[in-house]
């Protein structure tokens, strides 16, 4: 997860496709797939709601009734946390 996103720093920071640092980082998705909170790493969620791309407790197992078989959400977050627990984000 730091590798990937000391990457997406990295493109926000140069010149790359044409296009000028605050616009390159916008050509990237990162998609992050889990099997459920419930079986995902605790400390990975921590990071994850510290970087506002999750909220714990927003996800449901069923909505009127019926089970859920998928949650999407879509997050733009230009902040980050690295290994030292320091923040780093966008202007």
């Amino acid at each position: 997860m730091f590798g990937l996103a000391q990457n997406i720093k990295y493109l926000s920071e140069v010149n790359i496709w044409g296009l000028g640092p605050e616009t390159a980082w916008q050509k990237v998705a990162v998609v992050i797939v889990s099997d459920c909170p419930g079986k995902s790493n605790p400390n990975m969620l921590k990071v994850l709601e510290a970087m506002a791309v999750y909220q714990d407790g927003l996800a449901q197992a069923a909505i009127n009734g019926e089970p859920v078989t998928a949650h999407i959400y879509k997050y733009t977050a230009r902040s980050h946390m690295d290994e030292n627990h320091r923040f780093w984000g966008g202007k």
